[in-house]
């Protein structure tokens, strides 16, 4: 199409080093309007945001012990703008506005602990802080999901665990978007949470063929 030579444009870096058990990773992608398909129905997109344009920048961290990972990440997302996002299928436009940008800080603790040689442990705690800028204001929301997670080797080919995943959604008093930004959700749930706490608990069996 002529003029979109632009759009779904992606470059990026990424760097890691390792050295014995410490692993350190650096990323940069900048996406140019990247949309959920193509005009003509070819291409069906799996993009999290519509939008102009998003730039994230991550780092992360892991050490290894002899039984245990510790592991330290952080990311900046930026969405300039934006239209919708995957996550959120229902109310996205601030009342009496649009949106100018989304940008989220995302910070992460986790850690995992193999009590023996079948079976491990592991947990995670993540902080998310947005800015929402909006021709009606700005916004500051936050989300604090924690997640824990046990698995245990059935055999050499099957495994069995139960992860469970809490989240709570903060907003300042008087800062509500009117939007699904107000409420808890964790992707993966069949639904946005009514209010500003959700709760998953997942129990499976995978085995490959």
């Amino acid at each position: 199409m002529a003029g979109g030579f632009a759009n779904d444009r992606l470059y990026g870096a990424a760097l890691q080093y390792q050295r014995g058990g410490l692993t350190v990773g650096a990323s940069y992608p900048k996406m140019n309007r990247a949309r959920s398909a193509d005009a003509a129905g070819a291409v069906t997109g799996d993009n999290t945001f519509d939008a102009s344009s998003q730039r994230n920048v991550g780092i992360g961290a892991t050490y290894a012990f002899s039984k245990a990972l510790i592991g330290f990440a952080y990311s900046h997302v930026g969405v300039y703008d934006p239209t919708s996002n995957a996550y959120f299928t229902g109310t996205t436009r601030p009342a009496g506005g649009h949106w100018q940008s989304w940008k989220f800080d995302h910070f992460e603790i986790n850690g995992r602990y193999r009590v023996t040689p079948a079976f491990y442990a592991g947990a995670a705690y993540t902080y998310t802080q947005a800015r929402a800028d909006s021709t009606a204001g700005a916004f500051h929301p936050k989300w604090r999901p924690l997640s824990t997670k046990l698995d245990y080797d059935l055999s050499k080919r099957s495994s069995g665990f139960a992860e469970g995943v809490y989240q709570h959604a903060q907003h300042a008093m008087n800062a509500r978007t009117g939007t699904d930004f107000d409420h808890a959700y964790i992707p993966g749930a069949a639904n946005i949470a009514s209010g500003p706490n959700q709760y998953v608990v997942r129990p499976a069996l995978p085995h490959p063929f």
